[in-house]
């Protein structure tokens, strides 16, 4: 359950959090009951697992309760930095399962299929989640980068989702990449405004395949191999910027008869052949640079990986 004030709370004040539990043993339930219609720890019995120990008085009647307190700060709590869940992601069908479809459901967005949610969070600095209530709220706008590409819907009969967007890939897509933005927006009547114009991003990538590698981690995220810097200095040390990723699959049932996994290695700087930076035709020495005005001497390799089978 989540707990969510109305208004701002008074700064340096103490709040007292109870959740009151059942008297009575059987229904109607008068305190907190579960999804399935259970109340709430109407029990004293310790030896049981979440049972409650003690009770509360509320209006002269004791309950059980789960008693919490807090004190807040003197200054509000805005918004510092803001994120996208998940951060990355691999659509690897472009066919939709409309057995995941329905909000509300315990199977809602649960198939990797070609539609996927994204949620919109924001932060404070001290890293505690914040949630809009009166005299600082807002809403999120979310773009796509290329909308022919990754197209956004809202999910439809739900009013409590507006930090979250449905992210479609186009069926005629098959091999892409584009950003899912997320960005606060705030009305012109709040009291406060920290964080207004926040925005934050997922990469999403299209690559119509049923055994990618890399394979897609267990959390569901998705980035193709990159290259990246690596300690120490000189050419072999700097990031290129480029990534590689392939499709194992070979179409036919099971994984026996796809592509093998394959590890990665890089080769060691070496001495090879040097040229011009400026013209890659002619051929230099680092002691001796020969190369036409404003050109330097660099290695006609600057960085090389190998890619060997696992197996």
């Amino acid at each position: 359950a989540t707990i969510k004030p109305k208004a701002v709370l008074d700064g340096n004040a103490d709040y007292l959090i109870l959740i009151k539990g059942n008297k009575a043993t059987s229904s109607p339930f008068d305190g907190v009951v579960n999804a399935e219609g259970l109340g709430f720890d109407y029990g004293l019995d310790s030896t049981v697992k979440g049972q409650l120990t003690s009770t509360t008085t509320i209006n002269d009647q004791p309950y059980p309760a789960f008693v919490s307190n807090f004190h807040t700060k003197g200054d509000i709590c805005e918004i510092d930095y803001t994120k996208l869940s998940p951060t990355n992601y691999l659509f690897s069908t472009a066919v939709d399962n409309p057995a995941d479809n329905t909000y509300g459901t315990s199977s809602f967005d649960s198939i990797r299929d070609r539609e996927k949610v994204f949620t919109a969070s924001a932060w404070s600095v001290d890293n505690q989640r914040l949630m809009p209530v009166d005299g600082y709220k807002w809403t999120w706008n979310f773009t796509s980068q290329y909308p022919a590409i990754i197209a956004t819907s809202t999910i439809a009969n739900s009013t409590d989702t507006q930090n979250q967007i449905i992210a479609t890939v186009s069926t005629s897509t098959s091999d892409a990449q584009s950003l899912l933005y997320a960005t606060v927006k705030m009305p012109s009547d709040n009291s406060y405004f920290g964080g207004n114009g926040q925005k934050t991003s997922s990469q999403l990538f299209v690559f119509i395949c049923a055994n990618p590698w890399p394979s897609v981690n267990p959390d569901g995220t998705w980035s193709p191999w990159q290259d990246s810097a690596l300690s120490g200095t000189g050419y072999n040390a700097m990031s290129y910027n480029y990534d590689f990723y392939y499709c194992r699959d070979s179409g036919g049932p099971g994984t026996d008869d796809d592509l093998p996994e394959v590890t990665e290695g890089q080769i060691p700087t070496t001495t090879g052949e040097m040229i011009c930076s400026n013209d890659s035709a002619i051929t230099c020495t680092a002691t001796s640079n020969n190369c036409p005005t404003g050109g330097s001497c660099i290695p006609s390799v600057l960085k090389e990986y190998y890619f060997f089978s696992k197996n």
